[in-house]
């Protein structure tokens, strides 16, 4: 979508700096071309939408694919090995009775039993090797000084690596071991599996979806394109009927036409997904609930992933949606009074859930504050967007919290969290539309860079204004004012509240 709006401006822009004026025997030979160039973008468009469906089921898969081997390896160190290891083995180079002792173990337990494992190595906290099944290993220096450096602290970390020049790729499972008492693990059990049968099921799955996606995707394409003629056409019959003494005139309303048919295609193609994505999201949930024993878990797998899926893609047709309303000038506001103190419960409510799952202490810190007039449902959407990205870009075990306060005849919302921070040098761009701080790609933080840019117009719409203080590492807060009606102060049930 982004890309068909900066190529239409790019042309539009081309043809304002055309001064010349055209003959109107040209003028009818550019409809062809206009035709062309607007099913190239149709085209270029459904590819990228194509592309990121495909980019974001296959990521899922690499994850899971990933999630179960990082499984497989803390069974083996929690219950398979955790009687046959001693304080020991990670103190110093196995050797004599104790190596023969432990490939006996590694061997029947791991090599046999773990299928795909290729390799299986013990490491002291030193980063000394202290044994493997491949005896040469035995005393050299472990690589991947970080990774052994976080797994030592009681997180299990996975890397992919290539065994020797020519040999196969291995995604390492670092699994902490811990026998004695303490915080710091006893040493590190690497688990090496083999990585090809993760690359074959994603490309398998991959290439089954594309299969589905590439024709659906041009059966639209065939729909749209009547569509692009039928408008060019219009534009064509427009232009032709220009003299040559009003053809500066006509450019410039053909510019004024590329710019709304702009916004009326990705208003409509919005509008045309939300009703398949919705309705592909009731036909998953109704399987999900009613077919749930004839299913195995790994259709069950697949269908939860498509519902994901089509949740973000349904998000992201409505933020669109809202976007195209706010470059039209249509963002319509129902003004009433406002209750910002119950409107804050709300949202804090809706975000509990993801809270809950990531151990994030969610608080709300309200005092009295008066009714407001304000669009009720534009405000709820302003804080669930704030507080929604707050939990998000928290880690675990942090902390948000929401506060609401009155003063100067303003009613001031503030949303203050422990996450990731944002750069100096980004900040006076978070509220652009789809900006993303590199730092939240590198972390795989879901999100589409709209969400910020909605909640300042939806702020700016109540003439308020918002604003940020963060620092990189230890968290943001957002600040909202908004202006409540002169003289107006807290009702009994509020300040009882």
């Amino acid at each position: 979508m982004a890309r068909l709006g900066q190529a239409l401006c790019e042309a539009t822009g081309r043809m304002k700096r055309t001064s010349k004026p055209t003959p109107a025997s040209d003028m009818s030979a550019r409809p062809p071309r206009l035709v062309l160039r607007f099913a190239v973008y149709t085209a270029v468009g459904l590819a990228l939408a194509g592309a990121a469906i495909l980019w974001f089921l296959r990521q899922d898969a690499i994850e899971r694919a990933q999630e179960d081997v990082a499984a497989r390896a803390r069974a083996l160190a929690y219950t398979t090995l955790r009687d046959a290891l001693e304080p020991s083995d990670f103190r110093r180079a196995a050797s004599g009775t104790r190596r023969q002792a432990l490939d006996e173990v590694f061997v029947t337990r791991v090599l046999v039993e773990g299928g795909g494992v290729l390799r299986v190595v013990l490491v002291s906290p030193d980063g000394t090797v202290t044994y493997s099944n491949e005896h040469a290993l035995i005393g050299t220096r472990a690589d991947g000084a970080g990774e052994l450096e976080e797994a030592l602290h009681g997180r299990t970390v996975l890397e992919l690596t290539r065994l020797g020049e020519d040999g196969p790729t291995a995604l390492v499972a670092n699994v902490p071991i811990r026998l004695t008492g303490g915080l710091r693990a006893s040493g590190v059990l690497r688990v090496y599996e083999d990585y090809s049968p993760v690359v074959r099921e994603v490309g398998t799955a991959v290439r089954n979806v594309a299969t589905v996606l590439a024709a659906v995707l041009l059966a639209l394409y065939v729909a749209l394109f009547p569509v692009l003629r039928r408008v060019t056409k219009r534009l064509a019959t427009r232009t032709q009927a220009e003299a040559e003494r009003r053809a500066l005139v006509t450019q410039n309303a053909r510019l004024r036409e590329l710019d709304r048919l702009k916004d009326d295609f990705v208003s409509s193609v919005s509008h045309e997904l939300r009703t398949p994505l919705t309705s592909i999201r009731g036909y998953v949930d109704i399987i999900l609930e009613d077919e749930t024993e004839a299913l195995s878990s790994e259709q069950k797998g697949f269908l939860e992933v498509v519902d994901r899926n089509a949740d973000r893609l349904l998000q992201l047709v409505g933020e669109l949606l809202i976007v195209a309303q706010l470059d039209a000038g249509k963002l319509g506001l129902a003004f009433a009074d406002v209750d910002l103190e119950s409107l804050a419960a709300e949202s804090v409510e809706a975000a509990r859930p993801l809270a809950e799952e990531k151990r994030i202490t969610l608080a709300l810190d309200v005092a009295p504050v008066p009714n407001l007039e304000g669009d009720r449902a534009r405000l709820a959407q302003l804080l669930d967007n704030l507080v929604s990205n707050a939990v998000k870009f928290t880690p675990e075990g942090g902390r948000v919290e929401i506060q609401v306060r009155a003063s100067d005849g303003h009613a001031r919302i503030q949303i203050s969290d422990t996450g990731i921070g944002i750069p100096t040098e980004q900040q006076e761009h978070v509220f652009e539309r789809f900006f993303r701080a590199p730092g939240t790609t590198a972390q795989a933080v879901p999100g589409t860079g709209l969400g910020l840019a909605i909640a300042r117009a939806i702020v700016e719409a109540h003439d308020g204004s918002i604003s940020l203080e963060s620092r990189e590492g230890e968290g943001t807060t957002f600040r909202v004012e908004l202006p409540l009606p002169q003289g107006r102060v807290a009702g009994p049930e509020q300040a009882a509240a």
